[in-house]
């Protein structure tokens, strides 16, 4: 039987508007997509594939952007496919992390590479194996920054405590999660902010954010009674550059890989062993096709469930998922 579902997957689905049972905490998506509707509820496990039996895998993206997507794969799936030891490599996109995830679940989809922290829910909710990981080299900019503004003086996280963080959409992995889970690792305690009382001087009261505007924009003004905003380390970068000085770093998160790439229970460790080898030949394809502009700075590899980073990101993972109260 398949492994149990989980609340991190089902409310995945359900924040999407499908018919899945309720829960409360996202998976990791950065777009505003449609819903997957009518899902089938899956029932029985597929069987592993034998690597020289299994005549095709799919690689799954979600992006609501189809065409730029398949342009961007073209040259790492003409690649694999001249490669004679692989199967027929296929793309699959779906329009949500939704669709993604019932697919893999389907088995429609054999292997997703993207965002560490779905690749992170995907290992551990569905005993999803990972393949490899994407560093880029130090000093890496793949960071959260929460920022207050200039005129504030000079904070400390501490001094983050009885003020409202604005946190870009929910379920950002670099604007949402991983702020969210430094400043739990930190020991300071966050909370939803009460809506229109008074936020306690013990906590950092966040909201989120429900359109595609920087949280930057809204501390800049003040709106919405922002007094701090969490941001990737490449939004601060690119404001301090237009703007120098308008903002304050005052607590910057660890690094997280660019992505992850996991392939499904059905996918057996030969063919695992076939797809890392490949991947890693036509590395620069891959890069390519998941948009890493630098890709001097970057360095794919080999890891399993007990890589460090692996563990680091189940780890932050659930830090937001218990101050949530989830489980």
């Amino acid at each position: 039987m398949r492994p149990c579902w989980k609340p991190v997957l089902l409310c995945a689905v359900v924040l999407l508007g499908s018919t899945a049972p309720t829960g409360s905490f996202p998976i990791p998506t950065n777009v505003d997509v449609p819903a997957v509707a009518d899902a089938p509820e899956p029932v029985d496990t597929p069987t592993p594939a034998d690597a020289d039996s299994q005549d095709s895998l799919t690689i799954g993206r979600a992006t609501r952007d189809v065409a730029l997507e398949e342009r961007r794969w073209q040259g790492l799936l003409a690649r694999l496919n001249g490669v004679s030891a692989l199967p027929r490599i296929d793309l699959r996109i779906t329009s949500s992390t939704a669709g993604l995830l019932w697919d893999l679940w389907d088995d429609k989809t054999h292997v997703f590479v993207g965002d560490p922290f779905v690749a992170a829910s995907l290992i551990r909710e569905i005993a999803a194996i990972p393949l490899f990981v994407i560093d880029e080299l130090e000093p890496s900019s793949q960071r959260a920054v929460i920022v207050v503004r200039k005129p504030d003086g000079d904070l400390h996280p501490g001094d983050l405590l009885g003020r409202s963080l604005a946190f870009s959409r929910h379920g950002s992995s670099l604007a949402h999660l991983l702020p969210h889970s430094t400043l739990l690792r930190r020991g300071l305690a966050v909370a939803e902010r009460p809506g229109d009382q008074e936020i306690a001087t013990d906590q950092v009261a966040f909201f989120h954010l429900h359109d595609d505007r920087s949280p930057l924009m809204w501390l800049y003004r003040s709106s919405l009674g922002a007094r701090a905003a969490a941001v990737s380390m490449q939004d601060f970068r690119a404001i301090e550059r237009r703007r120098p000085g308008l903002f304050q770093p005052v607590l910057v998160s660890p690094p997280i890989p660019i992505a992850v790439a996991i392939a499904s229970p059905g996918v057996d460790a030969a063919m695992r062993s076939l797809l890392i080898e490949h991947l890693e030949d036509a590395r620069q394809e891959l890069f390519e096709a998941l948009g890493i502009v630098h890709g001097s700075r970057a360095r794919l590899r080999a890891v399993d469930d007990a890589d460090p980073e692996i563990v680091d990101l189940l780890q932050w993972l659930h830090l937001v998922e218990a101050a949530a109260n989830v489980r």
